[in-house]
């Protein structure tokens, strides 16, 4: 593993005129050196134009390809692709399909893959009431387990399911509830085996909660508010081969400002976060639902998501003012160069 500070930044791509709205990426690192990564792209976001497509980095040459759509239903909006690589090798791609013009409309489907994404079986749905939405990482427990955690719109909690047998089948676990309401939690297992949450604060912002369990799941403890800041916006978090937790969040505590862009580096759990740096300072406000073309002072570094690849390089993909997809690679020496 290199120990020397390591920063390379990138935009996957520099617009798409078809789809000039693009938001909420996920990444997966895949066992030949590949990277996949989706995101839903359209002229806004909830419109009935919104797509999903997918970018596969070519670790022989170094490149991101232009990105295809691979989820595409007439007249009605998708959203929060989630991939993720089971330990047996099964790509599964997640993601939402609006029944109505509201986040709380939304069901869940999955197509998976044996080919780690050049193909993909049809579609299957995966939770076919509305209300649940997807964001974040799924976990494999120190069990084998399979973690989901998702978020309950309708009630504004945050929720997880769980797989005992590779994905095939799923069970319902326990729920973090909250006041202001929490979602889109991003879970980590611990050391000692508990698990570790922080989440979305709803309203106009103010700190994440946080909430931990001790029983895998099944129940969470009471939520209480978290270390960071948090602008009403998704976080990011994964436990690295080290044993060390990076987080990707939003320093502010403003629902207008979604900047700037931090990532942070734990050595013990969670308990303290020392290391701190960060990947987008660029000033400016929010504005929500707008797309490039019609308001291009609209500032948001947002939505971001985390793979370590085989060699520890720490991944991150992230919303640019909603025009691209920007990838960014750091190693922990790069954020414990300067804190």
């Amino acid at each position: 593993m290199n120990t020397q500070p390591f920063y390379h930044a990138e935009e996957m791509f520099s617009s798409l005129p078809d789809h000039p709205s693009c938001h909420a990426s996920t990444i997966v690192c895949l066992p030949d050196g590949d990277l996949l990564t989706a995101f839903y792209a359209g002229s806004v976001e909830k419109a009935a134009d919104v797509v999903i497509l997918l970018s596969r980095y070519r670790a022989w040459d170094g490149v991101w390809s232009p990105p295809e759509v691979v989820v595409d239903l007439p007249d009605k909006s998708v959203g929060n692709p989630v991939l993720f690589l089971t330990p047996s090798g099964i790509l599964w791609f997640f993601y939402l399909i609006m029944q109505g013009n509201k986040w709380y409309h939304c069901t869940i489907d999955s197509m998976r893959s044996t080919d780690y994404g050049a193909s993909w079986e049809p579609d299957n749905v995966f939770r076919a009431d509305a209300g649940w939405t997807t964001r974040n990482n799924l976990v494999v427990l120190d069990t084998g387990a399979i973690l989901f955690p998702l978020s309950d719109n309708v009630e504004g909690h945050s929720i997880f399911m769980v797989s005992e047998d590779g994905g095939r089948t799923w069970q319902q676990l326990g729920k973090i509830v909250s006041d202001p309401h929490n979602e889109q939690p991003a879970v980590v297992q611990l050391s000692d085996g508990s698990l570790l949450a922080y989440m979305r604060t709803a309203g106009k912002g103010g700190r994440c909660w946080q909430s931990r369990s001790f029983d895998r799941g099944r129940s969470w403890t009471l939520a209480e508010p978290g270390p960071f800041s948090n602008p009403n916006s998704a976080m990011a978090m994964i436990r690295l081969e080290s044993g060390g937790l990076v987080l990707v969040y939003n320093d502010s505590d403003n629902y207008r400002y979604r900047t700037p862009l931090n990532i942070a580096l734990s050595l013990d759990d969670g308990v303290t976060w020392p290391f701190v740096r960060s990947l987008e300072t660029r000033e400016g406000e929010f504005t929500y639902l707008t797309t490039r073309l019609d308001n291009s002072d609209s500032i948001e570094f947002s939505y971001p998501a985390i793979a370590q690849d085989r060699e520890g390089y720490i991944h991150v993909t992230y919303t640019n003012c909603r025009e691209n997809i920007k990838h960014v690679v750091v190693n922990e020496a790069w954020i414990q160069q300067r804190s």
